[in-house]
């Protein structure tokens, strides 16, 4: 019987070692991941229904961050939520606060609602109802319509606009406010530098 002896060759060298480190953190970095963070890769089978969801659930919280957002950062904002809404140990906690804030708040609160609303540009800001009554009458997409009759895909980064300008005397009326992406708001404006105000 023969005995082989150590075969160093087979070894990596500590260049290849290196190397391969470097490699690993580039993936690491380019994946996302913090690297104080575990990454842990999850592969799940979802239906149609629930990937429709998440999609709208990123588009989302595109809209709310202003900026675009990755299938994991929805991922994780829905567990905050859950866990905030439903977890019982933070439900304990949300209550005490509310119990604190409604007895340091119940005599300021009739001197707040003497005071108006409004923006540092003196204009009146719009009420969640109309925001939400807006979304809901553009389905949470650009209203904007191109040449050929195809409405805008868009479904983040959206603003509310003024059909007819307040320069010019429109109103934060329904009827006056659509819904436009950023791009296509954007340009609206630059076209109509007189309505650039609003």
């Amino acid at each position: 019987m023969r005995t082989s002896a150590t075969n160093t060759a087979a070894w990596p060298k500590p260049a290849v070692d290196i190397l391969f480190l470097i490699t690993v953190l580039k993936k690491i970095l380019a994946s996302g991941c913090v690297i104080k963070d575990v990454c842990v890769q999850l592969h799940v089978s979802l239906s149609e229904s629930t990937m429709i969801k998440m999609k709208r659930a990123q588009d989302v919280l595109s809209q709310k961050q202003q900026k675009p957002v990755s299938l994991e950062m929805v991922f994780e904002e829905s567990l905050s939520l859950y866990l905030e809404k439903f977890d019982p140990l933070k439900k304990k906690v949300r209550m005490g606060k509310k119990r604190n804030s409604n007895s340091t708040n119940a005599n300021s609160g009739s001197a707040q609602l003497g005071k108006s609303l409004k923006t540092p540009r003196g204009r009146t800001p719009l009420s969640n109802s109309i925001k939400h009554q807006v979304y809901l009458n553009s389905k949470g997409q650009c209203t904007h319509i191109n040449a050929l009759g195809k409405r805008c895909d868009e479904t983040k980064f959206l603003d509310i606009h003024h059909l007819r300008p307040l320069s010019q005397g429109g109103g934060n009326e329904l009827e006056n406010l659509t819904l436009l992406c950023k791009g296509h708001h954007r340009s609206i404006h630059l076209r109509h530098p007189e309505i650039s105000s609003n």
